[in-house]
């Protein structure tokens, strides 16, 4: 059966200065770099190498492919079209019809390293000439000591909480969340939500850090049948909570408990929204079984070459262009590069304070990169299964949080989904 590999919609970028073998050191002029006393104006543009580039959204790119395609002489990168069907998408990849290819989630990554549609490319890393990535990155993309592509986004979720009701506590479990919900109800309540929707979303939560626990990944099982579900299900379909018109934020800002699924772009978000309600969030992250392994989630859309590219030293040209020029493109995530995140950092810390409405914005503190930082540094590796089977059992469990179906008529349905994706994807 064909294997169809799922997408983590996340995000995407690009970034010169390689020699043939792929990496420039210091004494070796880039391809993209001209000779001293030439004028590209002034003599007949050289013919380059096309290097194609195949990428779920080719318009985020458009910016770093145009500047390298200017400032290099040796190679022409050419996007390819959008392609909405993966089917189609792998199949280029398979076929070796790109030589640039776009990554989506860890998934894919491990799917595309394993039947070895991947080079090699743990040579960035080594190298002190090229911007070195975030310290996670390394330790989150390493199989069997080989690194088969580089994150050009990273996306960051959360949930947070003002600390006038958390606290300092840095970690929860299912048990610790479930309580705070049964305390107050209405955290995950307001902008004129549904009961079930609410529900839902309550389930989601407590389902993002801890969906492994009700998958058995060995024999390719669902374990929804099991216990813990069925209890998580009972004790969420008993809460108390209320339809609320109110906007969460300013129930926040009036001094009420919210709980606030975050996806960070910047740091600037936490100072916006601490400005707004008047105290310090705690990013708490997602709860899980066991405590300590609570937190945010992290994913990524990466850059890879495909090992069957005819022209891999001008698409690995590519790539150190793009680590040396990440702020190029379109970006809606968080940048993977270092210094490209230090950069950012710094610019939300020397932002200017401002009055809106009546509130008072405050740069972004030393003390709030640091949450962020931490955070990050702390949060899981999403894979791409896993956000399908929480889409699948909160999508499937609302008729049960309205009264429409029972809770083993809805276990059953979400059992089946399940096992079909389980089925798709043997994970061999």
């Amino acid at each position: 059966m064909k294997k169809s590999i799922c997408l983590l919609a996340i995000i995407f970028l690009c970034g010169c200065g390689a020699t043939k073998e792929g990496i420039a050191d210091s004494t070796t002029q880039s391809p993209c770099e001209q000779t001293e006393g030439t004028s590209v104006s002034s003599q007949e543009a050289p013919q380059k190498a096309e290097v194609s580039f195949q990428s779920v959204n080719p318009v985020y790119h458009v910016n770093c492919v145009d500047s390298f395609n200017r400032e290099c002489n040796s190679y022409q990168v050419t996007l390819g079209e959008h392609i909405p069907d993966f089917d189609k998408y792998n199949a280029i990849l398979q076929a070796g019809d790109t030589d640039l290819v776009q990554v989506n989630g860890i998934f894919q990554y491990d799917a595309y390293s394993e039947k070895g549609y991947l080079l090699d490319l743990t040579e960035f890393f080594a190298n002190d000439s090229h911007p070195g990535m975030i310290d996670r990155i390394q330790n989150d993309l390493s199989r069997n000591g080989c690194i088969y592509a580089l994150p050009t986004h990273m996306a960051f979720s959360t949930l947070a909480c003002s600390a006038a009701y958390l606290g300092d506590v840095s970690s929860w479990s299912i048990e610790d969340y479930l309580a705070f919900m049964e305390e107050y109800p209405n955290a995950c309540s307001g902008n004129g939500r549904d009961l079930t929707e609410i529900k839902a979303t309550i389930l989601a939560n407590a389902l993002w850090g801890d969906i492994d626990q009700h998958i058995d990944w060995e024999n390719h099982h669902p374990l929804f049948s099991e216990e813990p579900f069925r209890s998580l299900m009972t004790r969420i379909s008993a809460l108390d909570v209320s339809n609320v018109s109110q906007d969460r934020t300013e129930r926040a800002i009036d001094g009420e408990p919210v709980l606030f699924v975050l996806d960070f772009h910047s740091a600037k978000e936490i100072a916006d929204l601490e400005s707004r309600m008047g105290c310090p969030l705690n990013l708490i992250g997602y709860p899980c079984s066991e405590k300590e392994s609570s937190g945010g989630l992290v994913s990524y859309t990466m850059l890879g070459v495909s090992s069957k590219s005819k022209i891999a030293d001008g698409a690995k040209e590519f790539i150190s262009y793009w680590m040396a020029h990440a702020d190029l493109d379109t970006r809606y995530g968080l940048p993977t590069t270092a210094d490209a995140l230090d950069e950012e950092f710094r610019k939300d810390m020397n932002g200017e304070t401002y009055i809106l409405d009546g509130v008072k914005y405050l740069p972004v503190s030393e003390e709030q990169v640091g949450k962020l930082s931490h955070a990050i540094e702390t949060a899981h590796l999403l894979r791409s299964p896993q956000s399908d089977f929480v889409k699948i059992v909160t999508e499937e469990s609302q008729p049960y949080f309205a009264g429409e179906k029972t809770l083993d008529e809805v276990i059953e349905i979400i059992n089946s989904r399940v096992q079909i994706i389980l089925n798709e994807n043997s994970f061999e």
